[in-house]
């Protein structure tokens, strides 16, 4: 892209400007929707674990740490696809 001014207009500029912009508008503008199947039972002890967790118990920690883990893979996966 030209930056000092004083060079010509070159329209390939706004073409990579417009791609960057679709770009930015693209990743402020879509999401993902999550939606999680838990039975009420699994849902219990989840959020026990998670009280345990923010209490400071380690192992309720790195059980917290890897179901956040999973949520992370499927996020990864879907970036990776839509990108």
């Amino acid at each position: 892209m030209n930056a000092t001014g004083d060079e010509q207009f070159d329209p390939n500029d706004l073409e990579e400007m417009s791609a960057r912009f679709s770009g930015i508008i693209r990743d402020a503008d879509e999401g993902y929707v999550m939606e999680f199947i838990i039975s009420r039972a699994d849902a219990r002890e989840l959020v026990q674990v998670w009280g345990a967790a923010v209490g400071g118990d380690k192992l309720a920690l790195a059980m917290c740490f890897g179901e956040f883990g999973k949520i992370v893979t499927e996020l990864e996966q879907a970036l990776r696809n839509s990108d």
